[in-house]
């Protein structure tokens, strides 16, 4: 335990010790990277995707009435 403690009290020791690990950014920071547009889905795959939902909506509620009785 004793190994432990101390352990963690040199990591945050050298946590607390920024000057040497500091970032500077003279232009700013840069941009963040743009979110990943979500890929159009063709109507059949919609229809495909609306219809595993609902099975899995219904396995869920079937489940859950298997479990209440």
């Amino acid at each position: 335990m004793r190994i432990a403690r101390i352990r963690r009290q040199r990591a945050l020791q050298s946590g607390k010790d920024t000057s040497t690990s500091l970032i500077e950014f003279p232009n700013g920071l840069p941009p963040a990277p743009s979110r990943k547009q979500k890929e159009k889905l063709s109507e059949v795959e919609q229809q495909l995707k609306k219809a595993e939902a609902a099975q899995r909506r219904r396995m869920q509620m079937e489940k859950a009435a298997r479990e209440s009785e």
